[in-house]
């Protein structure tokens, strides 16, 4: 899922082009859900979501109509961004899964924004970016990648993937299984030896993983966001609780018994 950006025009030059997005940043975003509570009814959320909608469709008709852009395609149903807001609060570690060869042209920092925001109950959720067609990169490519990313998204992991090695994995364990099953495991392993060098050789922030590694990846990724939740969740609880300590022991200390409480308001 991703917002809209300015269409490149040929009387538009790709620095005008980086400068108009840039001076329309604040509308070419992401929408984001109104700000709600467990106890907000039904039909209120229902009501505000539909009008914080319509409020960003408007800011980008008027950007259409008065600085004259042409915006590519972007999803106007609300129940699709109703859905992404509802995933993203639920989640640990929010996965963007694009193309490995040139990963800036799809990679959509305001969803990473946006699961800073919203994720994990409103703690935050990590970013993670699945580089797929990994394969036709070079080991070199992939390592200029990572660099780049190193230093320019710090905060975000990332993992090198390929559907087609994958699905080339599981077809490899499903007949290595069918062999063994009808017993001829020995014949099969001669015919197919299992690959050599690769990924297996490589630095784990350019090697491209399989099925199983890729899984590990994101249990891993979601254990540790969901156990630095878990801490600061305590830390403010604990916070708050010697806070409450305080105050109360500052009245006793003051006037020997716990101020009197306020009266009530008027009718």
């Amino acid at each position: 899922t991703a917002g809209p950006s300015v269409v490149p025009a040929d009387a538009r030059s790709p620095a005008e082009r980086a400068a108009a997005e840039a001076e329309a940043a604040h509308l070419l975003c992401l929408p984001r859900r109104p700000p709600w509570t467990p106890a907000t009814p039904a039909h209120e959320l229902d009501a505000s979501e539909r009008a914080s909608f319509i409020e960003w469709r408007r800011g980008l008709a008027i950007l259409e109509e008065q600085a004259g852009a042409t915006l590519t395609p972007f999803e106007k149903n609300l129940e699709v961004w109703r859905q992404l807001w509802r995933v993203v609060e639920r989640s640990h570690v929010v996965v963007q899964v694009i193309d490995g060869r040139d990963p800036l042209r799809y990679y959509c920092a305001d969803l990473a924004a946006l699961a800073a925001e919203a994720g994990a109950g409103g703690c935050g959720a990590d970013s993670l970016l699945l580089l797929n067609k990994a394969d036709l990169l070079p080991a070199s490519a992939r390592a200029a990648w990572a660099a780049w990313f190193d230093a320019h998204l710090p905060g975000v992991r990332y993992v090198w993937w390929s559907a087609k090695a994958a699905e080339e994995e599981l077809a490899a364990a499903a007949a290595a299984e069918k062999a063994a099953e009808f017993g001829y495991e020995a014949e099969h392993a001669a015919a197919h030896p299992p690959a050599q060098g690769g990924g297996l050789s490589e630095p784990a922030r350019t090697a491209v993983v399989g099925v199983a590694g890729l899984l590990d990846r994101l249990q891993a990724a979601a254990e540790e966001r969901a156990a630095e939740v878990e801490e600061e969740l305590a830390a403010e609880a604990g916070a708050a609780s010697s806070g409450g300590e305080e105050e109360g022991g500052e009245g006793e200390a003051a006037g020997g018994t716990p101020p009197p409480p306020p009266p009530p308001p008027p009718p």
